[in-house]
């Protein structure tokens, strides 16, 4: 999330999938977090684990 309050082309948003089933169906989520990179071209990554920001940058291509 602190990438995304740096950079507006970047935004993060948070749900409990106990709330959201479908939204864990969707991405198969099997542990948290579930991280889901969705680029400008539509490509989609799906990351589990913590991440520190290094790997998070390197995850969104920057």
């Amino acid at each position: 999330m602190r990438i995304a309050s740096l950079n507006p082309a970047v935004r993060a948003e948070a749900y409990d999938v106990a709330l959201f089933p479908e939204l864990k169906d969707h991405y198969g989520a099997m542990s948290v977090p579930c991280i889901v990179v969705t680029r400008a071209d539509g490509t989609r990554r799906v990351e589990f684990g913590k991440k520190s920001i290094p790997q998070m940058l390197a995850l969104v291509g920057a």
